[in-house]
């Protein structure tokens, strides 16, 4: 059966003219068959050419990259050679001015020692003084107080005396004052 240019089955019978059409059609898939293997065999030829360009590339790199490491390794192992020695040098000038701080420390704190010593002895000497003081001055303060206790006990006695005076005196005074209102009484 025979399709029309719609893709549609057509109800008539094929003819020759288009068996030679889809002869025609088989043979330009056929040649585009081949361009596409002709295309494929191209992209497998650059597929294998970039291999090629990366493996030389991945070589190149590894051996760049060996070189690198090997100089860095180098670098490094006269960087750490020459750190040690600056350590090395710092070490013995730090242990130097250790050394001339600790001196220095020591002297001072003989100094602090001795002035602590002096400072101890001062206060030692000033507690000795102000004991003494202190005692020379309780016992002034003791003997003060008796001489005031004295004083004040000396003037309950006299005041008990001058009061027992004044009560055997006041008696008489009334008897006085009594005698002199009688003897004022009287007519002259």
């Amino acid at each position: 059966m025979a399709k029309d240019m719609t893709g549609q089955n057509e109800n008539r019978p094929a003819t020759q003219n288009d068996v030679r059409l889809l002869k025609h059609d088989v043979l330009l898939v056929k040649n585009d068959v081949l361009l596409v293997k002709n295309d494929v065999l191209l992209v497998k030829n650059d597929v294998l050419a970039v291999r090629s360009e990366l493996r030389d590339s991945v070589t190149g790199l590894r051996k760049e990259l060996h070189d690198s490491a090997a100089d860095l390794r180098k670098e490094l192992h006269d960087s750490a050679a020459d750190l040690r020695a600056e350590l090395h040098d710092s070490a013995a000038g730090l242990r130097s001015e250790f050394r001339e701080s600790t001196a220095e420390l020591r002297n001072d704190n003989r100094k602090v020692m001795l002035a602590i010593a002096q400072v101890v002895g001062a206060l030692a000497e000033m507690k000795e003084s102000t004991k003494t003081e202190i005692r020379e001055l309780r016992s002034e303060m003791h003997t003060r107080m008796d001489g005031f206790a004295g004083s004040l006990n000396d003037f309950r006695r006299q005041w008990a005396f001058q009061s027992d005076a004044l009560m055997l005196h006041e008696g008489r005074l009334d008897d006085h004052e009594r005698r002199l209102g009688k003897i004022e009484s009287r007519p002259q």
